[in-house]
């Protein structure tokens, strides 16, 4: 319950001397009431959790959503095999392919005289045959290895070698028209032989 004053507030004016002038004013303040409030405490009951019925019934339906969407996945892969053979099949009745075994049988056959024409051959293998009167025509030959074979009546023409490899060779009637020698004056090198910087 509350408590109300119900007294008018009063204003005291009070004079001092020195022209001071001191005023009171009375305030009415309202006090809250507490009342008491009594708290319960909860009570708590065990009780056991108890298993859904249709336990299996859930587990039924979830195999069987789940098998429903494989198999729709699967079907649907299966179907678009499927249009791709037919089609693929499709094509082949309206453009059949006619497949024939080839036999090649391979006949040595003996020639005289053949005519050799032009034609571009892309790496040789040269075998030893015995030639009679060729003509040989100014070729250019790279990396070529030369064996040693008897040469009559050769004609011999200015070839600039590079690196080459001289060996122990039997030369007649040699004639040798250019050499270029470099000449080191004496007096590029000391009494012991070694050079002077």
């Amino acid at each position: 319950m509350e408590q109300r004053n119900q007294q008018e507030n009063r204003v005291v004016e009070r004079e001092i001397i020195a022209g001071i002038k001191l005023v009171e004013t009375q305030v009415k303040v309202n006090v809250p009431v507490f009342e008491e409030y009594i708290v319960k405490k909860p009570v708590f009951v065990d009780e056991p959790i108890k298993i859904p019925v249709g336990y299996d019934t859930v587990i039924n339906a979830l195999a069987l959503e789940i098998s429903d969407k494989v198999m729709a996945n699967v079907l649907k892969q299966l179907d678009e095999k499927l249009s791709k053979a037919i089609d693929s099949r499709i094509s082949e009745i309206k453009s059949p392919r006619i497949v024939e075994e080839v036999v090649i049988r391979y006949k040595d056959v003996e020639l005289e005289r053949p005519v050799f024409k032009d034609i571009d051959v892309s790496r040789p293998t040269y075998i030893d045959k015995e030639v009679i009167n060729p003509i040989l025509k100014d070729v250019e030959v790279t990396n070529c290895i030369p064996i040693d074979r008897p040469v009559v009546n050769a004609i011999v023409n200015d070839v600039r070698v590079t690196n080459a490899i001289i060996k122990d060779v039997e030369v007649e009637r040699a004639v040798v028209r250019e050499k270029i020698i470099d000449v080191i004056h004496k007096n590029c090198f000391s009494v012991d032989g070694k050079p002077i910087l």
